[in-house]
């Protein structure tokens, strides 16, 4: 990585996610042992520590103020609720799997990194955007620094690879349980059906307006229309404000001196590793070869015994990050040397020294722009607040929200009338321009009483906004006559159902007299319905005319007994279906779909995976020394006092 920094990467945009990468992991969470005064102003105060390793408050508390945010919470609901245990244990988790990843010198490759980057960011780029504005958008979305998403990506990967470095990708399933699966997956069954629709009845007669009023009066509530409110919603313009934020020279200097201790990137190793399953294989490549470059090491160790699966591409290194039982041989080498071989539970190591990256400092020309970016983050997070908490205050004071939005620049956007659900008169939405905030805003405005503003709330955007309730329409129902087609049409379908149960009724009362199997195709010509039989019908659908059965017929078809009568109701009528027949599939486990076969063998191996990784945690657990602060926990987000557990 320190290569990219110093020399430029190939791509610039790989430059840009690895430099971040490597300077941000340096001033806060990532790759140092221990919490401290960053850029940011990180507070050395940790609410768990790990082996020695912190996990710094304001690091923990910008995870929980993502996910309250998201799920429209607060921070005291969450902690109530134990939700903050369960991040923090998460990440405790996920610390303890990436320690034992390097552990087992299981490496991820800078490439690996950059490909992951890549596949996050894509679906955002298009020929307007590059990839680099599209991660800036995905950063502010998500509320992240790259930093974090890089961070989170390798701590992922480095999880991911302890599980995959034991299992591997499908497991192999019981050739019974194949042919089992295969005979049900391939049943068909014989079917017919007659249907009953409205031109099955006979002198469906037409409704007076005595039964419209009648039946509108005993089923008034089907009208009601619910209450509708119109609302202000005033945002405050955050740009604006970023846009007026200056960080002197000075400030920067001064910041600089501050955390310059922090700033020394300790002496990094660019190691490729070959893995032979002998120690004499791996003596035997180490006096063969004779290469200068990593090119060459490569292209030796895959002609070697140790082949494709005992490549290991070359991955960055501190003294401090590196497998115990590596750290003497990987720093003593020179660039260029072969170090070991070393025994590891995965074989014998050789390490390729590809590249030395000496200590260096970070100077104040370095690190500048990033100073600047984090200060004034810093610094429109204060005013935010600040300026969040003036409109609460003036609210309270008496202030309109139009006097306010004046004075403090706020915009204000009428939305409504709108019902419960975001819909206006028409059915339409109310909301399409805020969707993402939709289920917050709605809580709010069925919340507030009328004219009475909300405390300021944060939208996903980010943006800071106060909601108030301009005018309530109540819920009424409408009078008979503004609704007498829509009456006429409840009480004409519900005339129509009622005549075809009478059918319905009628032809099992048919059935039962003959003590017989019921011959549908005789009763579809006597009740005037439909007849249709379909032989070796398919569970899913084909391209023959089985096609047109609804699904939900075709799923009933398949759940019925055999020889019985079952009706089913769909759109267009009374369905009585009849299975005459049932047709298992092979149960010869070669004939089983490939495509089903590899889908069932991931499956179980995921689920077996997953265990192995709970059993695993457990393990590394009980191992590890981990402290949690609960009283710090406790003071920042709840309202008691705990303690330190061990």
């Amino acid at each position: 990585m320190l290569q990219n920094l110093r020399a430029g990467a190939a791509s610039p945009f790989v430059k840009y996610g690895l430099f971040g990468a490597l300077v941000l992991s340096f001033f806060g969470w990532g790759l140092s042992s221990g919490g401290f005064s960053g850029m940011t102003g990180l507070s050395a105060s940790a609410v768990a520590e790990v082996d020695g390793q912190e996990i710094p408050l304001q690091v923990f508390e910008k995870d929980v103020r993502q996910f309250t945010y998201k799920q429209n919470i607060s921070t005291k609901a969450a902690y109530d609720m134990g939700i903050l245990d369960q991040i923090l244990q998460s990440k405790i988790s996920t610390m303890l799997l990436q320690k034992h990843a390097g552990s087992l010198g299981l490496t991820i490759s800078e490439e690996k990194i950059a490909q992951e980057l890549h596949n996050v960011v894509a679906p955002y780029v298009t020929d307007e955007i590059t990839p680099q504005q599209a991660l800036e958008f995905l950063l502010r979305q998500q509320g992240l620094t790259e930093s974090d998403l890089i961070s989170g990506i390798k701590m992922q990967l480095r999880s991911n690879i302890v599980r995959e470095a034991f299992f591997p990708a499908t497991l192999p399933t019981l050739p019974q349980t194949l042919g089992i699966l295969n005979a049900a997956s391939t049943e068909t069954r014989d079917v017919e059906y007659l249907k009953l629709t409205p031109e099955s009845i006979k002198n469906l007669s037409s409704p007076t307006e005595e039964d419209l009023g009648a039946w509108y009066e005993e089923n008034r509530e089907i009208f009601r229309i619910p209450e509708h409110r119109e609302i202000l919603l005033a945002r405050l313009d955050t740009k604006g404000i970023e846009s007026e934020i200056v960080i002197s020279q000075e400030d920067l200097q001064a910041e600089y001196d501050a955390i310059r201790d922090t700033l020394l990137i300790p002496e990094i190793r660019d190691i490729a590793q070959a893995v032979f399953e002998t120690e004499e294989e791996a003596n035997s490549f180490l006096s063969d070869f004779r290469g200068k470059t990593p090119e060459a090491f490569k292209d030796a160790v895959l002609k070697s015994s140790a082949g494709e699966d005992g490549y290991r591409e070359k991955e960055s290194w501190t003294r401090q990050d590196i497998p115990e039982d590596m750290k003497d041989a990987a720093f003593i080498a020179q660039k260029g040397a072969l170090a070991g071989p070393i025994e590891t539970p995965f074989g014998w190591h050789l390490l390729y020294v590809a590249e030395i990256s000496p200590e260096t400092m970070l100077t104040f020309d370095d690190t500048k722009n990033q100073l600047e970016d984090d200060l004034k983050a810093v610094r429109l997070d204060e005013l935010l607040i600040e300026t969040a908490n003036r409109i609460d205050d003036n609210l309270a004071g008496g202030t309109t929200l139009q006097d306010l939005a004046r004075d403090m620049q706020l915009r204000i956007s009428t939305y409504g009338p709108f019902d419960n659900g975001g819909l206006d008169e028409n059915g339409k939405s109310a909301l399409q321009d805020i969707a993402s905030d939709r289920r917050n805003i709605l809580n709010k405005t069925f919340e507030l009483e009328d004219r009475i503003p909300s405390q300021v709330f944060q939208l996903k955007n980010g943006d800071f906004a106060v909601l108030q309730v301009s005018k309530i329409l109540p819920s009424t129902i409408p009078e008979f006559e503004t609704v007498r087609s829509e009456v006429s049409k409840h009480w004409v379908k519900e005339l129509i159902r009622t005549r075809l149960q009478d059918l319905k009724e009628n032809i099992f009362k048919d059935v039962q007299s003959t003590g017989e199997e019921p011959d549908l195709k005789a009763l579809a010509a006597r009740y005037h319905g439909t007849y249709k039989k379909h032989n070796a019908l398919q569970k899913t659908q084909g391209d023959t005319e089985e096609s047109t059965l609804p699904a939900k017929i075709r799923a009933r078809a398949f759940s019925a007994p055999l020889k019985a009568l079952v009706p089913v109701w769909e759109k267009d009528g009374l369905y009585l279906l009849h299975v005459t027949g049932v047709h298992l599939g092979d149960d010869d486990p070669e004939t089983f779909p490939e495509n089903a076969r590899a889908a069932l063998s991931t499956e179980l191996s995921e689920k077996r995976k997953n265990e192995f990784t709970g059993t695993l945690e457990q393990t590394l657990r009980s191992e590890a020394k981990i402290k949690i602060n609960d009283g710090l926990i406790a003071r920042r987000f709840g309202d008691g006092e705990g303690k330190e557990t061990p």
